[in-house]
């Protein structure tokens, strides 16, 4: 009975419960005492004849609700009123629960704006601490993870001189990374405004790779238009990759397409030699290749271009990877079955040895010097099995 009367604006019920005999502090199956549920939902005058009667300000919760003190209780609802009097009373807001919050990182979680602008309020000096040590990550990081634009908008504001916002979390993220890994176009667009680098790399690859591998066009297109100006698009990632090649090595045709129409070279070579249509070739993207295709220059000399350990050309990626109608869209575009690897194999050796699971016309012949990237081969062709292959976009 104590913890329903500790729910609402009853201190006469509980000063009645108690003048019966019934304890302050009784814990239920979760561990919640009644000074928890006064926090929550309850009135400061609640919580001040709890405390004045023996209940404990720090007491925890069962691992089973979070191991959470009546402060976070009050932050997990919102209850500015009772969370300030706490704060007032010498709570603790450096308590961490079960998934390592402490009350700021519960109050953004929750959106309860009111109550982070009482923590700026009441703690201006821990305030400064949360902002400064990211080795957990800063509460804007927070809130552009939890894509909370209004609460954000009150701690940038509020961010004082010695915090940085390209800071890295422990995650080795921004903010900013944080708001486009959950896709939060407005989070994003409000730390462009406060002077957040779209070029800031976390985790060897900067936001305009992670919105292209994931297809985040709209977020892709503020990203670019956020770029230095004349900057180009091909942004190199640690291990040489740019934007294009992570949306085709994903599959993604609209940011293929996004990308190309901003100037992004489907020739360009990662640090194995790779180009984003040896990618798009390997993943099976046809919609990918022949965005890519179509985006050649007209004097490039033809789609047999050598890339990685063994200068595979893209169709060789395609026979290896048994993705058929990306090896038939490269032949009818010009590539030849014949060119060789460093290992002296054409597509047609690697086609069978990777095993069945369809079947492809690989060109035997050379192609005469009329033909051009886009002329489709007329010439006859054997047959060869095709299989699955690990794919190395999973190392993007």
């Amino acid at each position: 009975m104590m913890h329903v009367a500790a729910t609402g604006d009853s201190t006469g019920c509980i000063q009645v419960l108690a003048a019966k005999g019934e304890p302050v502090s009784p814990r239920d199956l979760d561990g919640l005492e009644p000074l928890h549920c006064a926090a929550m939902t309850g009135t400061p005058a609640s919580v001040a004849w709890l405390l004045e009667h023996g209940a404990d300000i720090e007491a925890t919760t069962l691992e089973s609700w979070g191991n959470k003190t009546p402060l976070m209780a009050a932050s997990s609802t919102g209850n500015t009123g009772c969370g300030a009097f706490l704060i007032r009373r010498g709570a603790k807001v450096l308590k961490l629960d079960t998934r390592g919050h402490t009350v700021m990182g519960l109050v953004i979680e929750g959106k309860h704006i009111s109550f982070v602008k009482m923590l700026i309020q009441e703690h201006p000096g821990q305030f400064e601490t949360w902002m400064t040590d990211v080795s957990r990550g800063s509460p804007i990081h927070w809130a552009a993870l939890a894509g909370s634009v209004d609460i954000l908008r009150v701690l940038l504001d509020a961010a004082p001189p010695s915090w940085r916002i390209e800071a890295l979390s422990n995650q080795d993220t921004t903010p900013l990374y944080e708001a486009v890994s959950k896709n939060k176009q407005d989070c994003a667009e409000l730390l462009l405004k406060h002077g957040a680098s779209v070029l800031t790399k976390c985790r060897g690859r900067t936001v305009i790779h992670r919105a292209a591998r994931h297809d985040q066009v709209d977020l892709l297109r503020v990203m670019v238009q956020a770029l230095p100006r004349n900057h180009t698009v091909d942004i190199l990632a640690d291990d040489g990759d740019t934007p294009l090649r992570h949306a085709a090595a994903w599959g993604k045709p609209e940011s293929v397409r996004f990308l190309i129409e901003q100037g992004a070279s489907a020739l360009k070579k990662n640090d194995k030699v790779l180009t984003p249509i040896h990618a798009a070739a390997e993943q099976g993207c046809t919609e990918c290749l022949q965005l890519l295709i179509s985006a050649l220059p007209a004097h490039e000399s033809g789609l047999d271009i050598p890339g990685g350990e063994l200068s595979a050309t893209p169709l060789m990626y395609a026979a290896m990877a048994g993705k058929v109608d990306c090896a038939e869209l490269l032949l009818a575009n010009g590539a030849s079955g014949q060119t060789r690897d460093a290992k002296d194999w054409t597509a047609a050796h690697h086609a069978a040895f990777s095993g069945s699971v369809g079947e492809m016309r690989l060109s035997s012949t050379r192609r005469g010097p009329h033909m051009t990237p886009r002329t489709r081969l007329q010439s006859q062709a054997p047959t060869f099995p095709l299989s699955r292959h690990f794919s190395t976009r999973d190392s993007l």
